[in-house]
């Protein structure tokens, strides 16, 4: 990957998107029973999240 200027919108996107593992993953902890629903439901309404 060549190495770009860091734009804010895409530092502000890779935060938003590490804070959402965090709290996937700490639901996951707490809803061990389908921890995939949580997942494709996070996915639903972050829709941006896609490509990633």
């Amino acid at each position: 990957m060549p190495q770009l200027n860091p734009s804010p919108w895409f530092a502000m996107l890779m935060m938003t998107w590490m804070i959402l593992l965090l709290l996937l993953m700490k639901t996951n902890v707490h809803n061990t029973s389908n921890p995939m629903m949580s997942y494709s439901s996070t996915i639903k309404l972050n829709p941006w999240l896609w490509p990633w």
